[in-house]
């Protein structure tokens, strides 16, 4: 972590399920999920909720019109493009803050019939506008893991003149790997006068890693999803991200307590079970079978995992007989259990 960063600096935990999580194939909540959800979310602690993107008009902007009325103003914001009837649309749904998102990369502006040049002049005649309509505007810089750095400090440089939130940087297609986090970030914050947030995507396994590498250096906020929904292979997951933050003992705002819930509800939503072995909420993430692992566990409850399942507000860790182990392993000296306050299942 930087050097100079105060040692329990707290980081923004922000939300986008409703956003980049509904862009899971096949999924669609409907608007009284979505509200239902989001109002579950920032329940839960998470700094700000990515909702949704008004310029989609119909029921999208019914919802995001509701939640802007009835829930936070100041919590939630839309996701827009770099194109005027964007702002338009987030305006026309109550949003106090939007997020401005457009590529970096030399490959993606491309796909857009656009350049550097034509990106830098977008941006001069549209950043002005969205900064006079919305209280908040932050900036999001897609594919920048697949950016040449000097490309992504030349923007940070015509930007500074702007009171943008904070700058995303997005691994959009999920290739970088902690390692490359971390020089990208201690990077481009050497050189820029603005909060930066990581986005990263889970195509070879490693969103989370990479985003909590992100914030170890020098990245003041990161966009999460529950469950890790989205495009392919998903995002970074919320979940895994705030426990480990709590392990390491990073201040943030979310109750620990509400992510099994969460995490389940979500499952429910999309008609996707969880494995039993999913980390943080898996059923079977606190049980043990080794007699090495049931025998350390009876002395010490952080011998063989992590945390404790009381922090999610659980039942204490369970023991199951099977081949490499067994009720012996839990036997005391009078035959019986060694502590009532375990339980053990049959395998």
């Amino acid at each position: 972590m930087e050097q100079d960063r105060p040692a329990l600096f707290r980081p923004l935990i922000i939300d986008t399920t409703l956003r980049d999580g509904e862009q899971t194939p096949g999924l669609a909540f409907s608007m009284a999920e979505k509200i239902r959800l989001a109002s579950m979310l920032l329940d839960a602690g998470v700094d700000e909720i990515e909702a949704g993107i008004p310029v989609m008009g119909g029921e999208e902007a019914r919802y995001l019109r509701h939640i802007a009325k009835h829930l936070s103003k100041e919590r939630i914001f839309g996701w827009c493009r770099l194109h005027e009837k964007d702002l338009e649309a987030a305006e026309a749904c109550g949003m106090k803050r939007i997020h401005m998102a457009f590529p970096v990369s030399t490959r993606q502006l491309r796909v857009l019939g656009w350049d550097k040049a034509i990106l830098e002049t977008r941006l001069e005649t549209l950043l002005p506008l969205a900064l006079s309509r919305f209280e908040g505007v932050s900036l999001g810089f897609q594919d920048a893991t697949r950016t040449p750095v000097e490309d992504m400090l030349d923007l940070l440089e015509m930007l500074k003149g702007f009171p943008i939130r904070r700058i995303r940087i997005s691994d959009t297609v999920g290739v970088a790997s902690p390692l490359e986090i971390s020089r990208l970030v201690e990077s481009l914050k050497k050189k820029s006068p603005f909060d930066l947030e990581f986005h990263g995507h889970n195509d070879l396994g490693m969103a989370t890693a990479n985003a909590l590498t992100a914030l170890e250096s020098g990245a003041n906020a990161v966009s999460l999803t529950v469950n890790g929904l989205g495009e392919r292979a998903g995002n970074a997951r919320l979940e895994e991200l705030v426990m480990a933050l709590t392990l390491k003992k990073i201040p943030h705002g979310v109750n620990t307590k509400a992510l099994r819930p969460l995490s389940r509800h979500v499952a429910g939503l999309t008609g996707c079970p969880l494995p039993p072995d999913k980390p943080v909420t898996g059923n079977r993430v606190f049980t043990h079978e080794s007699g090495i692992h049931c025998h350390g566990q009876l002395r010490d409850p952080l011998s063989f995992q992590p945390m404790e399942p009381e922090i999610h507000g659980l039942a204490p860790v369970r023991f199951m007989t099977g081949k490499h182990g067994g009720r012996a392993s839990l036997m005391g000296e009078d035959g019986g259990i060694r502590n009532k306050s375990l339980s053990w299942v049959e395998g």
